[in-house]
């Protein structure tokens, strides 16, 4: 969310600093982006607003609250949160700008944190954490079997289980990781935040279990996690969190707290103030060609941008009203993800993934 996973490398983290401070610290919190959509359908998770290249987040931390409700027309207020820390950063980037991102060909998309970078895949049935970079230490993790950290698609009531595990060396020894994620879609309502309202939120409740296993010692972290996404923005609104870590059976330092997005970062994203606009692209993967579905009112631009953030195609389309279907030919585009963007001319805009294939 940030996401369920968090990759924390915690016992070379320990091992690390016990060696001059014989005292164990919190491993660092990575948190990663969720992502909510609006699609023919709203409320629903698909892979319409995965973040693109060039996305850039910022999150105020602030102590922790209490926001419960579940179920339709709720309302959250966090109106009273206060920052207390430096602000949370995000970058989203090609993985090949990235420090070791040879070492993730599978990789679409790179999360780009202080010192951590945290590689995606995007497919059909959801979004896939499959590894990360510590520039701290430096640490470089592999799942070999990857988180599946949202299905697509999800809608209110959905819940799902993944398992994940992989591992990484340092200082010469080998440590495995592994975890188990539940998420929930389990409210719809209102979040008030310092700012202001936002409406038409989705609420995920997640919990999350993660073991480190290396050197003689044993990790274990446990964690609950509260989200709100807004349909058409590509991050999370906010988050609450709680998290409590043992040692070889010991218990270790804890954390509770609240994120939340900055309000210009929200103001930057399409679909809060404007009417969002619902779409779909099928078939996806494609080959040849693909037909972009959407509902407008107002005369809008198709636009089909690569990985790059280079446009490769763009086009007007005059008032079509209602549902309408366009036609993408695909035989000229090299393999890879691409972004359609259909924005009218009042600024309401759509995105959606489109994956080409050979």
């Amino acid at each position: 969310m940030a996401g369920p996973v968090m990759f924390r490398n915690g016992l070379a983290d320990y091992l690390s600093l016990h060696t001059y401070t014989k005292a164990m610290r919190l491993p660092s919190l990575i948190l990663l982006p969720a992502f909510a959509t609006i699609g023919i359908q709203a409320q629903v998770l698909d892979a319409s607003n995965v973040p693109v290249v060039g996305d850039e987040w910022t999150y105020v931390n602030c102590g922790t609250l209490s926001l419960d409700g579940t179920g339709t027309d709720q309302t959250w207020d966090a109106s009273t949160a206060t920052s207390n820390g430096p602000l949370q950063g995000v970058q989203c980037m090609d993985p090949e700008n990235t420090t070791v991102g040879a070492e993730f060909p599978e990789a679409e998309l790179a999360l780009v944190y202080p010192g951590t970078t945290v590689y995606l895949r995007v497919e059909d049935d959801g979004m896939y954490v499959v590894g990360s970079y510590n520039g701290s230490f430096p640490i470089t993790s592999f799942y070999t079997d990857p988180l599946k950290q949202f299905v697509f698609p999800a809608e209110l009531g959905d819940s799902w289980t993944d398992a994940y595990e992989g591992g990484y060396t340092f200082d010469g020894d080998a440590f495995d990781q592994n975890g188990q994620i539940t998420a929930t879609l389990s409210g719809v309502g209102d979040l008030i935040l310092p700012w202001g309202t936002v409406e038409n939120v989705l609420r995920m409740d997640i919990a999350e279990t993660y073991t480190e296993e290396g050197s003689g010692n044993t990790f274990v972290m446990d964690r609950t996690i509260t989200e709100f996404y807004r349909p058409g923005v590509r991050t999370y609104l906010a988050r609450l969190y709680s998290t409590t870590t043992e040692l070889n059976g010991t218990p270790g330092a804890s954390g509770q707290g609240f994120l939340y997005v900055e309000e210009d970062v929200f103001a930057g994203m399409a679909g809060h103030t404007k009417q969002a606009i619902g779409m779909d692209v099928l078939p996806n993967p494609a080959t040849t060609q693909a037909t972009v579905l959407f509902v407008a009112k107002d005369p809008v631009q198709l636009t089909l941008v690569d990985a790059s953030g280079r446009v490769v195609h763009q086009r007007n389309i005059p008032g079509p009203g209602g549902l309408c279907t366009e036609t993408l030919d695909l035989e000229n585009l090299n393999a890879g993800v691409y972004t359609v963007r259909v924005m009218d001319s009042k600024g309401g805009s759509g995105t959606s993934r489109l994956v080409v294939t050979e």
